[in-house]
């Protein structure tokens, strides 16, 4: 929850914004007090998606980070980047669950060599 003179703030930056229509502007201001209606009607899901860190979800897989990063890249698991921000935080906790409950054996290019 925003303190009251936040709120304002906001209300004030929203209703000088061409862009914002009186639905959305009463939207954002419900969301920052706690009352968050989607637009869609749809049902705003109960907790926000895990975030695995990526050195967290590399031991796990026994890879490495960089081989993370290839399988993100690849599509095989998804990325997660918080909002405001450049660079993703991890990959989603669901995608690692599924990844290991489905027996996916992570093999690194240089892993002959690394046996030797």
């Amino acid at each position: 929850m925003a303190l009251q003179t936040t709120r304002d703030a906001v209300r004030s930056i929203l209703k000088t914004d061409p862009t914002c229509n009186a639905d959305d502007r009463q939207r954002v201001l419900d969301a920052m007090s706690g009352r968050a209606v989607p637009a869609s009607g749809a049902a705003v899901p109960a907790t926000p998606p895990r975030i695995v860190r990526y050195p967290e979800a590399a031991q796990q897989l026994g890879c490495g980070v960089k081989l993370l990063h290839r399988l993100a890249q690849n599509g095989a698991i998804r990325k997660c980047k918080l909002p405001g921000r450049v660079r993703c935080r991890g990959v989603l906790a669901e995608d690692l669950a599924r990844m290991l409950a489905e027996g996916v054996q992570v093999v690194a290019r240089d892993s002959a060599s690394l046996a030797q």
